[in-house]
């Protein structure tokens, strides 16, 4: 029954961000866009990396693959709608799984680990719409509720290594839990279980990724490899970044200055002093060494953004949960159970009444004008857009696609199609993108194939004035805000586009 009620508390929390940040079908970010209008990409026939630019491995195209076709008859944003209701049903699981995993620490750390989780920012935020992210601790949790010990049965190991296997096909970092728990099986001399779970982990990884590299060669790895180790420096400062892990601020991007560093200090010493309580359970080691690892993984890594600090809710929470059960039988040992039990009772109901109060009230609103927008599109016969979610909530994207028109899934990662993922002066994205004479082409030939021209993100598209100057040159049909729809170009019917459908950097 407490399993339940938290998977419900978690779907209801996700379901609210959404609905209090413009609707099911509102833009609430640019990744999710691009996921979302990759996976239609996919059902029209095109292939991830060598047709368009993908920058992760192709999971969760096919697995947003059957709404990506259902867009074909109840149009994009109804389609969209409902693949974030079946994440938000992910995040459900995943809260529940969590409940089921922290029992093995004892009943109260399991309430604890998944009630928090059900409201914890960075974990709703990331569960409320088409990330990648909820996928990923989908498979690491259905590994962990798997796996109750290293001699487990050859049944549950396959899945558990399917499900980590999995986990790694949506996103790279899925590796990261797939190696812990390796390491874990190793250190238990459980030397056959760690070969079936990695046997059941190769399996699905050949199955998932090898037609893609079959059919795009080469460019998948320099994508989905080259291209992320050749990221500069971004987002969330290296001394800025632990209140966002811990979920004590926004999770948007941002850059922590170096007054941040006394609070970091604290937040370390404090996930620290978990850590060291929660070891005194045997069950909670394994979570104390998968949350020390990802841990050094968001500290190390050189770009910080939304949605990183979901890597470590799973272990983060399941570890808070164990160390309040320590804390609980130490104070039972000293003043009674009684007194044990309502000391974690209150400090519980306050932790999770100020993170679910947080996470209800947090607003990012990107782009919620899609019935002001739609009607100018109407006319056009195809629309070209810096922002993918915004042609998927207009309904456009889909009509397009059948239409033949050209189509960028992600402006913003057509950087790593025209370089070769070497980046040794560590430089943004921003200065990669400036810097860039076929970066700029590619963008203008795509915005030059379209006579209809929705531009949402010039302040992030790093375009260089001879671009800018070439969109301004377009007849203004709709401005709103952050917001334009531009017409056709002064010389299209001079021009027809190189290549309809296939972006070609």
């Amino acid at each position: 029954m407490v399993v339940a009620l938290v998977g419900v508390l978690a779907f209801a929390v996700r379901l609210w961000s959404v609905l209090h940040n413009g609707g099911l079908s509102a833009v609430l970010g640019y990744d999710e866009g691009v996921y979302f209008g990759a996976s239609v990409g996919l059902v029209h026939g095109l292939v991830p990396y060598r047709d368009f630019v993908l920058v992760h491995p192709p999971g969760s195209l096919l697995l947003l693959s059957p709404f990506a076709e259902l867009a074909r008859v109840v149009g994009d944003p109804a389609a969209w709608s409902g693949a974030r209701l079946v994440v938000m049903l992910v995040g459900s699981a995943n809260a529940m799984m969590v409940t089921v995993v922290g029992r093995r620490a004892g009943r109260g750390a399991g309430v604890i680990g998944g009630v928090l989780y059900a409201v914890w920012l960075p974990a709703v935020y990331v569960e409320r719409t088409t990330m990648l992210e909820a996928f990923v601790l989908c498979g690491l949790l259905a590994a962990l509720t798997l796996l109750r010990s290293p001699r487990e049965s050859t049944t549950r190991l396959v899945l558990a290594g399917a499900a980590l296997g999995a986990a790694s096909c949506v996103k790279v970092w899925g590796v990261v839990p797939l190696l812990v728990i390796l390491g874990w099986l190793l250190v238990s001399r459980a030397w056959r279980s760690a070969a079936v779970l990695s046997a059941g982990a190769a399996i699905v990884a050949v199955v998932v990724l090898a037609p893609f590299a079959a059919l795009a060669r080469g460019r998948m790895v320099d994508l989905i490899v080259f291209a992320q180790l050749g990221r500069g420096s971004g987002g969330t400062e290296l001394v800025g970044r632990m209140p966002r892990i811990l979920g004590l601020s926004d999770v948007a991007p941002g850059t922590g200055g170096s007054g941040s560093l006394p609070l970091t200090v604290v937040l370390l010493g404090l996930v620290l002093a978990m850590m060291l309580l929660a070891w005194k359970l045997r069950p909670a080691r394994l979570w104390v060494v998968l949350l020390a690892v990802q841990l050094a993984v968001l500290l190390a890594v050189p770009v910080f953004f939304a949605g990183y600090s979901s890597f470590v809710a799973p272990a983060l929470l399941l570890v808070v949960g164990a160390a309040a059960q320590v804390v609980q039988q130490a104070v039972a040992a000293r003043a009674g159970s009684r007194v044990a039990g309502g000391v974690v009772a209150v400090a519980g109901t306050a932790v999770v009444l100020a993170a679910g109060g947080y996470a209800l009230t947090y607003v990012e609103k990107d782009f919620t004008a899609a019935a002001e927008v739609t009607p100018s599109l109407r006319g056009f016969r195809c629309a070209a857009s810096d922002s993918p979610g915004v042609l998927i909530s207009t309904d456009v994207l889909t009509r397009d696609l059948d239409r033949g028109c050209r189509m960028v899934f992600d402006v913003d990662g057509s950087v790593y199609a025209v370089s070769d993922g070497a980046n040794p002066d560590r430089l943004t994205a921003g200065q990669r993108r400036r810097g860039s004479a076929q970066y700029q082409a590619v963008l203008a030939d795509y915005f030059g194939s379209a006579d209809g021209l929705v531009m949402h993100r010039l302040g992030a598209d790093s375009l260089s004035p001879e671009v800018l100057r070439e969109i301004g040159a377009r007849p203004l049909v709709w401005s709103g805000g952050s917001t334009s729809v531009r017409g056709p170009a002064p010389d299209a019917g001079k021009t027809a586009p190189s290549s309809p459908r296939v972006q070609h950097p």
